[in-house]
């Protein structure tokens, strides 16, 4: 459930947050293209680079020094990301990161074809910049959109089956397993871990 419901309305939210950013600044063009790479690698390339992030190796994971650098603890004190009780949160900030990029693309797109003429009209009959945005763009198009993007990113979520194999440790996989997984399990494959425990 959480990866049907909440890692599409994230991805929904930032999509359009971003979106309406990069058309107010200069370097839109250049915030959409660094938000597209990741839509282009695939999502096992995007689990091993999160895997070296998040590792427990302060030389490796850059995640890990960070953290022990803002809270001034030794890395072994950390929270590890791809731990117990974190390693869910880790999983999802790699498909949120993979996917945001889509969702930004989807919403510029949406916001260049909203006419400026509506919120001229609704400014016209003393609208507020809050009906300017529901009236002028929300009403028209972009509730189509939210429905679209979230579709399409919870549709994506059903593809989180490597993510999982690539990212997740052995000893937590069981925890971060998704229906997917699930179903490959009981289906008679074995993942990594439980290989080398039967051999």
């Amino acid at each position: 459930m959480l990866w049907a419901l909440l890692v599409p309305a994230v991805v929904t939210a930032l999509g359009y947050l971003l979106a309406v950013a990069s058309r107010r600044s200069q370097e839109g063009g250049l915030v959409r293209l660094i938000l597209v790479v990741p839509i282009a690698v695939p999502l096992v390339v995007t689990g091993v680079t999160f895997r070296l992030m998040y590792d427990p190796d302060p030389a490796r994971g850059l995640a890990t020094l960070l953290a022990a650098k803002l809270t001034g603890a030794s890395a072994d004190q950390v929270p590890q990301a791809l731990g117990p009780g974190l390693v869910t949160v880790a999983l999802m900030s790699a498909f949120v990161w993979a996917w945001v990029g889509l969702a930004v693309l989807v919403f510029r797109a949406a916001l260049d074809t909203v006419p400026p003429s509506l919120a001229d009209a609704v400014r016209a009959f003393g609208g507020s910049r809050r009906d300017v945005l529901w009236d002028a763009q929300w009403r028209p198009l972009l509730l189509r959109t939210v429905a679209v993007v979230f579709t399409l990113v919870a549709l994506g979520t059903s593809r989180t089956f490597d993510l999982i194999l690539i990212m997740a440790p052995g000893s937590v996989r069981d925890e971060a397993s998704v229906l997917a997984l699930r179903v490959w399990q009981t289906s008679g494959g074995t993942t990594p871990a439980r290989a080398r425990r039967s051999g």
